[in-house]
């Protein structure tokens, strides 16, 4: 509401000055705007990240793990809290929003290293399953060697060894 009353207060200035200082107060008021937009933007992206971290509360690490693309800012701090939060969360759900809500900014070189390296620690079937299929859409570079990996991982599950064969064959086409 602060940014609200900010925003008014320029329109009525704007709209009191006379024609000739219209131009000249307009780009000091775009500033203005502008900067107000961005600190508001940053205290956004800083909240979820905070509630990323909120290990008391699955249901508020899931919603700022969906709800941190909103803010449109994909940096390196949202990409690194993404990412702590996919591998290291206790709860499944987290970690499959996190990897949705990274996958959003796939064209992000350091989103794409960050699910490739992602692979090697993910213990959670489910989430490695929907990993490799994720990087298998997005045609990933290194994706190949990673799921050799996986095909000669005496320990993979038989259902993750099936995807990741699956996700061979889609690569070869």
């Amino acid at each position: 509401s602060t940014h609200v009353n900010e925003i008014s207060n320029i329109v009525k200035n704007v709209e009191n000055l006379p024609v000739e200082d219209l131009n000249k107060s307009t780009a000091i008021n775009k500033e203005t705007l502008t900067s107000t937009l961005i600190n508001q933007n940053e205290l956004v992206k800083n909240k979820y990240i905070i509630q990323l971290q909120n290990m008391d509360a699955p249901s508020k690490r899931y919603i700022a793990a969906t709800e941190i693309v909103n803010s449109k800012q994909i940096d390196k701090e949202v990409v690194d809290a993404l990412t702590a939060c996919l591998n290291n969360d206790p709860n499944t759900n987290v970690r499959l929003a996190a990897l949705e809500s990274l996958s959003i900014f796939y064209k992000e070189p350091l989103v794409k290293k960050r699910l490739i390296e992602s692979l090697n620690k993910q213990t959670d079937p489910i989430v490695k399953m929907t990993l490799i299929d994720v990087l298998t859409k997005l045609r990933a570079n290194n994706l190949q060697k990673e799921l050799d990996k996986i095909i000669n991982d005496v320990h993979a599950p038989k259902h993750v060894k099936d995807q990741t064969n699956q996700s061979i064959h889609t690569l070869s086409l």
